[in-house]
């Protein structure tokens, strides 16, 4: 039986590979170590369970050296300007914190970035300092015939295992986490034999951004998405509603919130919907559901502070909030199992959702949910290095933005009037969200996660 190495860091990265159907259809058919951090292994092996077809190893350690300097080069500086704005808005915030970096970034970036030359020969020279020669070990005690990381080849762990495993003459494939990755994350590193995208445009973003041959790109859809093409599995109103303490006879309304390294000011667009409902701008039978990122309820850069919403929650009896459910496998940290399903079930329910920039425009899209994008920062104005509304020019949104299904509050006004809209008429817009869906989820039909054990296992023969 061939080995095939699940190579995985991140937390969130479990949704895609262990929680979904990939893990169970790829041990049909060969042996699955899956290499995880030291302090995750136990934790691991109790949740997915090891034996024949699954084993759980720790990672090994390796030297960081140089390594956040190499990333920024990647990122900002060998992007190809000509296409990815994303890299360009982002470096906006960079000119009131690191004008040096900023200065940089718009100097040099036109020039490099422009070269597919000049990218091939830094990457060579990557190559050379960065072996990953400490993973000599797990390669002879389990000799795999497939490699599988849940990044590209930006994250430093996943760079050095695919470039040992390339020296190594061992197939390597890279099921690629997130839509926005192509054009957020920086030039690959180290470049996988498959990689296996939502999209037919993150096929396209690989070969313009990344100079990769579109012929050993697999489209799969999303795998996190699947719960999504089996609706019948999710609870329904009147339960979820009694689960999160709303009343299943009138409607409520969905605010997702960011990191507020991005978006600061989530609990003031809280309050801008409760005084919609106080002041009868929103109907007064209206509820509101805040619902928190996952990434937002740990510790962290990232970290929200939760109890802001449990006041509102404590003040206004129409105010629920919705905490996801994470686990803390050691040092990593993903959301719970259930937390997929029960985004799900909030979606099928509410009557709109209001986001500032996030895959809820995606999510919504895939389930027919009205969504509403914040084109505004709460009740001050920011200048546009700090605004939501430069979000909107990532090269990601793009899709969402001209496909009509998404229309984007640039005021109070304005969020007020097309939540109204919704409220009165649910369907608006769903050819909009019908074509967000078909663009960037590929299909929804439950059937992504079978879509990339297939690939994986045809990699292997």
């Amino acid at each position: 039986m061939k080995t095939i190495i699940l190579f995985i860091t991140e937390g969130f990265r479990i949704r895609n590979l262990l929680y979904s159907n990939v893990l169970p259809l790829l041990k049909q058919q060969a042996r699955v170590v899956i290499v995880v951090p030291p302090d995750d292994v136990e934790k691991i092996r109790a949740a997915f369970g090891e034996g024949d077809a699954v084993v759980v190893e720790g990672r090994p350690e390796s030297p960081m050296r140089f390594e956040s300097k190499l990333s920024f080069v990647r990122r900002f500086l060998l992007s190809n300007p000509a296409r990815n704005k994303t890299v360009s808005v982002f470096s906006t915030i960079m000119k009131k914190q690191q004008p040096f970096h900023y200065w940089l970034v718009r100097n040099v970036n036109p020039w490099l970035g422009r070269s597919v030359t000049v990218r091939r020969l830094w990457l060579k020279l990557e190559a050379k300092i960065n072996r990953g020669a400490e993973y000599a070990g797990l390669f002879a005690k389990y000799s795999p015939s497939l490699v599988v990381t849940t990044d590209y080849g930006s994250q430093t762990q996943e760079v050095r295992i695919l470039r040992y495993a390339k020296a190594r003459g061992i197939r390597t494939a890279s099921v690629v986490y997130s839509w926005d990755n192509f054009s957020s994350k920086g030039v690959m590193a180290a470049i996988a034999d498959r990689l296996l995208v939502w999209s037919e445009i993150m096929r396209r973003e690989a070969q313009e951004f990344h100079d990769i041959d579109p012929a050993t790109v697999d489209v799969c859809g999303a795998a996190q998405f699947d719960v999504y093409g089996t609706p019948s599995s999710l609870a329904s109103r009147e339960d979820f509603c009694r689960q999160v303490g709303l009343d299943p006879a009138r409607p409520f309304i969905t605010q997702g919130t960011i990191t507020p390294r991005f978006f600061p000011t989530n609990i003031e667009i809280a309050e801008i919907l409760i005084a919609g409902i106080q002041s009868g701008r929103l109907p007064s039978s209206l509820q509101l559901l805040i619902r928190l990122h996952p990434q937002v309820v740990n510790k962290g850069v990232a970290a929200d502070s939760i109890e802001p919403y449990r006041e509102l929650e404590r003040k206004y009896p129409f105010v629920k909030v919705d905490v996801p459910q994470t686990v803390n496998w050691g040092s990593m940290v993903s959301p719970a199992r259930e937390d997929g399903q029960r985004l799900a079930e909030i979606l099928r329910h509410t009557a709109v959702i209001i986001h500032p920039g996030s895959t809820l425009a995606v999510d919504a899209a895939a389930m027919d949910c009205p969504v509403i994008g914040l084109g505004f920062d709460g009740h001050e104005p920011k200048d546009y290095e700090e605004s939501v509304r430069r979000w909107w020019d990532f090269t990601y949104m793009q899709p969402v933005v001209r496909s009509g299904g998404q229309p984007i509050a640039h005021d109070k006004d304005e969020l007020y009037a097309l939540v109204q809209r919704y409220l009165q008429d649910r369907s608006a817009d769903r050819e909009g969200r019908r074509l967000i869906c078909d663009q960037v989820c590929y299909r929804v039909d439950g059937r992504s996660a079978e879509r990339v054990a297939s690939a994986l296992l045809k990699s292997i023969g």
